[in-house]
């Protein structure tokens, strides 16, 4: 890591650089919205209210209110990032030297089970870093050591049990960020702003108060400019005015920035996209159809009243309508009937919910679909003889994080790793199983050209076909047969019916030859 040349930050009068948000971070921050409210549930999206569910034209507040209390959502986002980030942390994180299991030097050693200071095991931590990438695209995670190392001997780390340990930082937390070339020409973070929660008591009460910790790179001696380590500070947001008041600072060792960022869907430099976007957009899509078949039922149950040849005074009076109650009609030409909703509306809605879950469902099981000879999130090739899916390319980023992780923590405990040292995490896991109805409905969106024929055979591959398909080369097998043999010497038309043309048509019968 090249050093920086430059002076170490003035504070100024309000400090309110510190919680600037970069152009980086608005960008991501947008491309999260709809997924944060869908993670919030029913209570998020209702949050989010006009938002997501737009007001009609010409509707009241109370109704909409009203309307906006009914709806609720399926949760299928939510429930796929749970499913998807428990898959490979289902079995413990394990620590591997060479190609055998072997132990961490003795100061790294407790973070294999309290990887956070907070008791969080590797797994669990790892866990949770899984699922904040499925909603972002990336995550991060700073690693740090309690105290001054430079002032601790070993003996003291050891009594003490003072270890490295990480801190997940999600990217809705790093606000921004500076960076410059530094070997290779590669981009280096030189700094880093990373926006905390702090309950702090004010006037006896607990309350939680915006902070933003600020990492700094060392700084190298220059012209004018005195050599320097590596500095922290933390700012507390100023309550009735503007700006940032600096309550905490120090020095730390380490020769960079120790931020280990873990991309599943890179398009930048700090930058990424949510790899589950397309499925968020489908239970937008769900939300809004699921909410307006709730509101059509509320109407569609209860049928109305209508009546004619009542007089106007009659017809000016509130009209009241219950079990109890009898109405009396003086004018025997007056009548009185029921008016039901016929339901094809409401048929018709609930044929699109249906579609939109089977279509989610297909969103759900991609990145757990093998596929073959593309690259992992890591940027290594594989062998096109190998299967890979995106479950799996996100689990070697994930690896490669905990390794590079683990060599920023040996550089602030004053270790080596040991040689040809990896970190494992699962993933032999079973093929995705479906139910039959699944399967009936995946055919259903194959008919309707929905869905490709290769991505319908990966579907049913190790369920109801053999788990040594090559999807590939059967698709490809397909096309080339040609017209289905069932249907040679047909007429035109589907198997088994008559040609195109008016069936109510009586025919005249045959001419004998």
């Amino acid at each position: 890591m090249a050093k920086v040349k430059r002076p170490p930050p003035t504070p100024t009068e309000t400090n309110a650089w510190v919680g600037k948000e970069s152009a980086v971070y608005r960008r991501m921050a947008e491309r999260t919205k709809l997924i944060d409210a869908l993670m919030g549930g029913t209570e998020g999206m209702q949050k989010a209210g006009e938002v997501y569910l737009p007001k009609e034209p010409g509707e009241e507040k109370p109704a909409y209110d009203t309307r906006l209390k009914r709806s609720t959502c399926h949760g299928f986002l939510r429930s796929t990032v749970r499913r998807l980030s428990a898959r490979p942390f289902g079995k413990p994180v394990t620590i591997r030297i060479g190609r055998d299991l072997g132990t961490l030097p003795e100061l790294l050693a407790p973070i294999e089970s309290d990887a956070d200071y907070s008791d969080s095991s590797l797994t669990q931590f790892g866990r949770r870093l899984m699922a904040d990438a499925l909603q972002r695209g990336l995550v991060h995670f700073l690693v740090d050591m309690p105290g001054d190392v430079r002032e601790l001997s070993t003996k003291d780390e050891r009594e003490g049990r003072v270890h490295p340990y990480f801190v997940h930082v999600s990217a809705k937390d790093l606000i921004g960020w500076k960076a410059q070339r530094g070997k290779g020409n590669r981009l280096e973070l030189t700094q880093i702003r990373i926006r905390e929660c702090h309950v702090v008591e004010v006037d006896g009460e607990e309350t939680e108060v915006e902070h933003v910790r600020v990492w700094n790179t060392p700084v190298e001696a220059s012209e004018g400019v005195e050599a320097s380590a590596g500095t922290w500070q933390l700012y507390r947001k100023n309550k009735d005015a503007d700006g940032y008041t600096l309550v905490e600072s120090g020095p730390h060792t380490f020769p960079g920035i120790p931020l280990v960022t873990v991309y599943f869907n890179r398009t930048g430099f700090m930058e990424a996209e949510p790899p589950l976007a397309d499925l968020a957009e489908l239970e937008r899509a769900h939300w809004a159809s699921r909410s307006d078949q709730t509101n059509i039922l509320r109407y569609a149950r209860v049928p109305k009243m209508a009546m004619a040849g009542v007089s106007d005074e009659e017809s000016r009076k509130p009209s009241l309508l219950g079990v109890q109650s009898v109405w009396k009609l003086k004018d025997p030409n007056s009548k009185a009937w029921w008016v039901e909703i016929q339901g094809n509306a409401v048929s018709a809605g609930r044929q699109d919910i249906l579609d939109l879950q089977a279509e989610m469902n297909v969103r759900a099981l991609q990145p757990l679909m093998e596929r073959t000879g593309d690259e992992t999130a890591t940027g290594q090739e594989i062998s096109d003889k190998n299967t890979t899916s995106d479950l799996k390319a996100y689990v070697r980023a994930i690896e490669a994080g905990f390794l590079q992780g683990f060599g920023f923590a040996a550089l602030f405990a004053r270790t080596k790793l040991p040689d040809k040292f990896g970190v494992d995490v699962f993933d032999d896991w079973a093929p995705p199983s479906l139910t039959l109805d699944q399967v009936r409905l995946l055919k259903e969106i194959r008919q309707a050209g929905e869905l490709s024929r290769t991505t319908f055979l990966s579907l049913l591959k190790g369920l109801i076909l053999p788990e040594d398909l090559d999807v590939a080369k059967e698709a490809k097998a397909i096309e080339d047969e040609g017209p289905d043999l069932a249907s040679f010497g047909m007429p035109p038309g589907e198997e088994g019916e008559a040609p195109p043309g008016d069936d109510d048509e009586e025919r005249p019968p045959k001419k004998a030859a």
